[in-house]
């Protein structure tokens, strides 16, 4: 049996992390995806397996909420702005 101590290792810390691009305001796990709203008005989407960024939605400004699902991402920010991007393009819908 392994102990805990010798499982989580800094290694696995480090692995099981990522850092946004600034101050996560809000985040909903969408399937395989975290979408993260932050507070300088940019939506990230990270791959939840690899850890690794799938795409920044920059339109916004201010803090920005986010809902989503397998279609699109919705931002509505703190300036009262609400985008509506295509998630397999990452355009704004209608564009």
């Amino acid at each position: 049996m392994v102990s805990l101590i010798s499982w989580l290792t800094r290694q696995d810390a480090e692995e099981s992390a990522f850092q946004c691009s600034d101050d996560v305001y809000d985040m909903k796990i969408i399937g395989d995806s975290i979408i993260c709203g932050l507070r300088n008005g940019t939506v990230e989407i990270w791959n939840k397996r690899t850890l690794k960024k799938e795409c920044s939605l920059e339109e916004q400004h201010g803090s920005v909420q986010v809902d989503a699902n397998d279609q699109i991402v919705v931002g509505v920010s703190s300036d009262s702005t609400v985008c509506v991007w295509n998630r397999s393009s990452g355009s704004l819908s209608g564009n």
